[in-house]
């Protein structure tokens, strides 16, 4: 058991550096965490931006999390989410990508308060109002899977959404 447990050890500035994350975080719209990850005293600020926004899910009332570091004139953007809102949307419109639970983009030439103030006011708030209004829709299977009788890849659909590729729908099914 102790040898496990020393390979997981972490040296002491990323461990201070995520708790300050942490600590720092502020909680956007009722459901969206938002920190910034310190990186001037951090070996790699980016791994611990990300594992910074895994630990902001773990608190009770997130739906998402976007944690934000500054790190050689570009600030990145780690954004997590559990099943409820799709991350990858909200990251693609602003330039970057990832999968629905998992996404990131980057921001070159500007300030963190800057890519804050862009992730709350402009297209991505609207994106996140959107999210939130799709958090109690229905549940349909393709065709061929109810026909089989197999559940696996149900996809909500959002009331008045089109149906068509679930991977550009805001919810997923949890």
């Amino acid at each position: 058991v102790s040898r496990v447990r020393k390979l997981f050890r972490e040296n002491m500035e990323d461990y201070r550096a995520r708790g300050e994350t942490i600590s720092n975080a502020e909680l956007f719209r009722g459901s969206f965490a938002i920190s910034v990850c310190p990186s001037d005293y951090v070996e790699s600020p980016t791994i611990v931006g990300a594992q910074a926004a895994n630990e902001l899910l773990n608190i009770i009332g997130v739906k998402a999390s976007f944690v934000l570091t500054e790190y050689r004139n570009t600030v990145y953007v780690s954004a997590r989410a559990i099943d409820e809102v799709n991350v990858q949307i909200i990251m693609e419109r602003l330039g970057g990508g990832g999968h629905l639970n998992i996404a990131g983009c980057q921001f070159e030439e500007i300030e963190v308060p800057e890519a804050i103030k862009i992730l709350k006011e402009k297209e991505a708030g609207s994106i996140i109002d959107r999210a939130k209004e799709y958090m109690h829709c229905g549940v349909q299977y393709p065709r061929r899977q109810r026909q089989r009788g197999k559940r696996t890849g149900a996809v909500r659909y959002a009331p008045g959404q089109p149906q068509g590729n679930p991977r550009h729908r805001l919810v997923q099914d949890h």
